[in-house]
């Protein structure tokens, strides 16, 4: 195979060191972003190894293998904010600017906007 980027898992993880790099970067800037779902498009190779199991092998840009053997998968990743109280959640900003003008710090949970 030619051009193969790195696994599945691989390609994931690097994706999400990449928007948490983004999010700390942002902290100090005046325009901010929430984050919302992420789809991500990739050309993958499907192969079968030898222990059976099914390998998903993700091709760069211009990559290829022989004919048949690649598919498009598309991807859409919803973030969740892990709490420290083991919960999850998916309502929350990113350095977000309160109305108020003051800038909360990193990431957290989102707050009810004031009536």
């Amino acid at each position: 195979m030619e051009n193969v980027v790195g696994g599945l898992a691989e390609v994931i993880s690097s994706l999400r060191a990449e928007l948490s790099a983004a999010m700390e970067q942002g902290e100090e800037q005046s325009l901010r972003f929430t984050l919302a779902p992420v789809e991500v498009t990739l050309q993958v190779a499907i192969s079968k190894q030898g222990d059976a199991k099914i390998g998903w092998s993700v091709l760069g840009i211009g990559g290829s293998v022989e004919s048949g053997r690649t598919n498009t998968v598309t991807l859409t990743l919803t973030p969740v904010l892990s709490l420290p109280d083991g919960t999850a959640t998916k309502e929350f900003v990113i350095a977000d600017a309160q109305r108020s003008g003051q800038v909360r710090d990193g990431v957290g949970p989102k707050t009810p906007e004031p009536t």
